[in-house]
């Protein structure tokens, strides 16, 4: 059985294993080095200014376009409901047969009494007056309207913010990907260094092992980078409503910064903020709710006329009509209209203390974003001068070492906090740029600061609503 096991069985594992060396070895004998160049996707070419970013989002981004097609609804309704105002015309016809079968004492079946009869004719119906009922439910459709159309500025504001995040997040990872390059670049001068000292005699073995392991570790963030940058390039396409972005590039660009005071900052977010008005407009919704309720305990007026042509024959020669007005007045309907009532109340003060959370909340959002303006820009400064006293610290680091009297421990030391002072500064310096946006989200005026063509900022299709001062 072994005889039989060594002539049959083995030869296959042989080959099997044959087979795998020579796939294998050539990439077994490569060195196991980071894809430094690779890219994720080809360098577009054509400039991406954040103004063409914005006007993109607001033009194909389909939540924008989502909410256009509410307001657009809501107006719709708000015609609607102003139809109690207007006559209503009607037309109607009639044709009928009538008749008796009877089969007396078994004889044959009598038809009797067969008559036919034909008729049409208008009618018109008017509401004249029902105290109040038609104007509340009218004003109740117009207050959803300024609703659907501060929903449609909320929503509006949103994408500009994501977008204006995901910009500055895609120029960040691209300049990430240049600072990690000369890291590269960096390490790499530093290994060459190391590997001369020791060829001549003069640095020692571990001095070139640590040159190699901050080159890896470089080359490490390099390919991070790229990563990020692919990721980042995907983000700021679906923030602007798109699912590719390429062919273009993002262009440098700056945020003004606002030179705001506190207390401007808490103004804007009780008067600007569109979640803010639309929390006052759900107030005054309440408020009509309650008039509405309060008008049902009235009586309503209507006026009605028809003209009728009706006959046996066709067509009908003889003619009716009847012109009236009706009166209907409610006498006992309870407990439905006082609840109905106390109920509209209740929901009132509702409203009434979800508007003044929704304001506190808004200012607390606006001024933290303040402070974090504050903050950014104050770590901006710091991570300045740091990245200028770590590349000092490097250069004099790197002199010591080419002239022997500097360790390799020193270099490698100066270049890790080099690395990590530039990553740093560029956080920092965006954080500002994401910091300035999130302020003007949060104060409702990133639609006024955010680079939009002048044609953009307002939008056209209707004037923006009022912001309702609730009843206190």
């Amino acid at each position: 059985m072994n005889r039989a096991w060594y002539e049959g069985v083995l030869p296959k594992w042989a080959a099997l294993l044959a087979l795998l060396y020579v796939v294998l070895c050539p990439a077994l004998g490569q060195s196991l080095e980071y894809p430094v160049d690779f890219e994720v996707e080809p360098l577009p070419q054509e400039p991406l200014t954040l103004e063409q970013a914005l006007a993109g989002a607001i033009r194909n981004h389909p939540l924008l376009q989502q909410s256009l097609a509410q307001v657009e609804a809501q107006e719709f309704a708000v015609t609607a409901s102003t139809a109690p105002w207007y006559p209503r015309f009607s037309f109607n016809a009639s044709a009928s047969q009538t008749g008796s079968e009877n089969q007396p004492g078994g004889q044959e079946v009598v038809r009797t009494g067969l008559q036919r009869s034909y008729g049409y004719g208008i009618s018109l119906s008017q509401q004249i007056f029902d105290f109040g009922r038609t104007h509340h439910s009218i004003r109740l459709s117009e207050l959803e309207l300024s609703s659907t159309r501060l929903g449609y500025l909320q929503t509006r504001q949103s994408v500009l913010n994501n977008v204006v995040q995901a910009y500055f997040n895609l120029l960040q990872q691209d300049q990430a990907i240049t600072v990690d390059r000369e890291n590269v670049r960096n390490a790499q001068e530093v290994l060459k260094q190391a590997q001369g000292f020791l060829e001549a005699g003069t640095g020692a073995k571990i001095a070139v092992t640590q040159a190699e392991a901050d080159l890896a570790n470089a080359k490490f963030g390099l390919v991070q980078s790229m990563g990020s940058y692919g990721r980042a390039r995907a983000t700021l396409a679906q923030a602007m409503g798109l699912d590719d972005l390429q062919g273009f590039q993002p262009e440098q660009t700056t945020l003004e910064i606002p030179e705001w005071a506190p207390e401007t900052v808490r103004q804007y977010a009780r008067t600007a903020r569109p979640d803010v008005a639309a929390a006052s407009i759900d107030v005054a919704q309440a408020e009509t709710r309650v008039r509405l309720a309060k008008s049902e305990y009235y009586p309503s007026i209507s006026a009605n006329a028809g003209y009728n042509w009706s006959d046996q024959v066709f067509p009908p020669n003889n003619t009716f009509y009847n012109v009236g007005v009706s009166l209907s007045v409610p006498l006992i309907n309870e407990p439905e209209l006082s609840s109905a009532v106390g109920q509209a109340k209740a929901n009132v003060k509702v409203a009434l203390a979800s508007f003044k959370n929704v304001e506190i909340q808004a200012v607390q959002e606006a001024l933290s974003a303040y402070y974090t303006l504050q903050e950014s820009l104050g770590q901006a400064r710091s991570a300045s001068e740091a990245l200028r006293f770590a590349t000092e610290n490097y250069r004099l680091a790197s002199e010591r070492y080419q002239v022997g009297v500097g360790s390799p421990l020193e270099v490698s030391q100066a270049q890790q906090q080099l690395v990590e002072a530039r990553t740093q500064e560029l956080q920092a310096r965006f954080g500002v740029q994401n910091a300035v946006s999130a302020l003007l989200f949060a104060t409702g005026q990133i639609d006024a600061y955010s680079l939009l063509p002048e044609d953009l900022v307002i939008d056209p299709i209707f004037e923006l609503p009022e912001k309702i001062t609730p009843e206190s």
